[in-house]
């Protein structure tokens, strides 16, 4: 993944404030690559492997201004505008997913798990769903959409697939060259929502 940035805002209780999101891919030793998120709010610098798991840079920063339980921020909103492409008609188009998640401990219902609202807007239509997770988000996202568009990137790749073993609010395994680059049979760690040159549209699983 390359690095990029996209806005989005921080709200709490004391209100709401613009952001800048940043996405830059990381080397850890011994494993795939993959990437952390980062943003600054209230001047506080921010830090995590995920939207929902985000700790100051610094321990004791922004104590009295962010709250924070063990894993990442808490009661508060965070929202993001991701840039992506949608097919449409056979032509790749450029789109915005706007996502909100909802980390206010009194809106869970599962107190180690946001409320995710993603949502698309393609010619003054907007679409939306909600989910706790980017993976099926997504995909019932792309169900949704008018038309018969389609989502292109890592989510509907055929080069990318999930862990057996579980997976954060975000994230997915790339294999593009994998067996060229020898990591585990994995080239890297993905957001669902990338798009690189080698996309190769995932068929559709036949119905039983």
């Amino acid at each position: 993944m390359r690095l990029f940035t996209f806005p989005g805002t921080y709200e709490d209780e004391r209100g709401l404030e613009p952001l800048q999101w940043r996405i830059t891919p990381t080397w850890p030793v011994g494993s795939a690559p993959g990437y952390a998120v980062s943003t600054v709010v209230r001047g506080v610098r921010l830090r995590g492997v995920d939207f929902d798991v985000l700790l100051p840079r610094q321990r004791g920063d922004g104590a009295g201004l962010l709250h924070w339980d063990r894993l990442g921020l808490v009661e508060c909103v965070l929202s993001g505008d991701i840039p992506i492409t949608v097919e449409s008609a056979g032509v790749p188009r450029p789109a915005v997913l706007r996502f909100d998640l909802d980390l206010r401990r009194a809106q869970r219902t599962n107190v180690r798990a946001g409320i995710l609202r993603l949502t698309c807007r393609i010619d003054g239509v907007e679409t939306t769903v909600a989910d706790d997770w980017f993976e099926d988000g997504l995909l019932a996202l792309e169900a949704a959409l008018p038309g018969g568009q389609t989502l292109t990137a890592c989510i509907t790749c055929a080069h990318a697939d999930y862990s057996p073993t579980g997976h954060g609010l975000t994230g997915m395994r790339c294999r593009r060259d994998a067996e060229a680059v020898g990591v585990r049979g994995v080239t890297e760690e993905v957001l669902e929502t990338y798009l690189c040159a080698s996309f190769r549209r995932r068929l559709a699983t036949a119905a039983a």
